[in-house]
Formats: structure tokens, sequence, C-alpha cells
């Protein structure tokens, strides 16, 4: 696998990355908004942690793909 490739997909990924943190960080304050009105943390909150988790990992591994990168190591 070429670095500079890694690098280029992971680089343009960057901005999609940032915005896709800047959204979580508001919903975790609207949650935290939410604990403090009724003093508990809603179960949804996870349900949401795991989405952001699954959409960083797409966003890698589509930018992985992108660039000829296999999971086997070879190059395309």
């Amino acid at each position: 696998m070429n670095k500079t490739k890694l690098f280029q997909a992971l680089k343009l990924n960057l901005i999609s990355a940032v915005i896709m943190i800047v959204v979580f960080a508001i919903i975790l304050l609207v949650f935290y908004a939410i604990k403090g009105a009724i003093g508990e943390w809603p179960l949804e909150i996870w349900g949401i942690v795991t989405i952001f988790i699954v959409m960083i990992y797409s966003f890698v591994y589509q930018s992985l793909g992108r660039y000829g990168a296999k999971t086997d190591g070879t190059e395309t």
C-alpha cells in the first residue's frame, strides 16, 4: 500500500470528518442539556455514539477502497 495514497485519501475525508465531529458535538450538547433538565442520560445517546463510530469507519474504509487499498495488502 502506497502511504501517499493513504494520506491523500484521509486528507480528502478530513473535512467530512471535521463536519461530523462538529455535528456530533452539537448533538452531545443537546443531550447534555436534556440530562441537566431530567437528571439522567437518555438511552438514545448510545445509539448516536454507535452511529458516529460506524460513520467514521465507513469514511475511512471508502477512502481506502477508492485509492486502491485492499484488505489483503495488495494494490490495484
